[in-house]
């Protein structure tokens, strides 16, 4: 079976697609990795995963409306599961650099300010005890039992790709059917 010569993979396409869906996954994990040092970083995830289906999204419809073979569910679900896949290894590359150069002690700081604020929330509300909550991260960091760097990246990577790979199947869904619609209207 002969192929063309500009025919391209859904694979290739989502390696392509890898980069540009990594951004809204390293705006998540900057506003993470942030949020001790600068107030309100935390705010900027918020407009990044909104951005993400959308983004998801064009991308799918430029691979189905350049290839007609992939106008399904399926090609395009295998498409947006790689493409969050690639994303999602690019995304754990820069935040591990960021936490072994950067930043080696963050979970250890990011447990700190959590109990602080606890505290901190605890003198200062009217009837609300977070005492067993401090005690339960204190524990934690008393009996270093605090994940590290890695796993904190392997976590976060775990949950992107899976959290991909169901956004993937909602937006091929979308895709496919939008794009039936459109043909439908088109015969009228």
């Amino acid at each position: 079976m002969e192929q063309k010569a500009d025919h391209k993979s859904v694979y290739a396409y989502a390696a392509e697609a890898g980069p540009l869906m990594s951004l809204p996954l390293i705006v998540v994990a900057l506003s993470m990795l942030l949020a001790n040092k600068v107030p309100g970083a935390g705010m900027l995830a918020l407009p990044a995963l909104v951005a993400a289906p959308f983004v998801l999204w064009r991308l799918m419809r430029r691979v189905a409306s350049g290839n007609q073979e992939y106008m399904s569910f399926f090609p395009l679900w295998l498409f947006g599961i790689y493409s969050m896949i690639f994303a999602t290894l690019i995304c754990a590359f820069f935040s591990a650099m960021y936490l072994v150069f950067v930043e080696p002690g963050f979970v250890a700081s990011y447990f700190d300010n959590a109990i602080s604020a606890l505290n901190v929330a605890s003198q200062a509300s009217s009837g609300v005890d977070f005492s067993h909550q401090i005690e339960v991260l204190q524990a934690a960091v008393d009996n270093r039992l605090l994940p590290s760097s890695m796993e904190l990246v392997a976590s976060m990577s775990w949950l992107s790709a899976f959290t991909g790979s169901v956004l993937s199947a909602v937006v091929a869904r979308a895709t496919v059917l939008m794009r039936g619609r459109r043909s439908i209207t088109q015969q009228r």
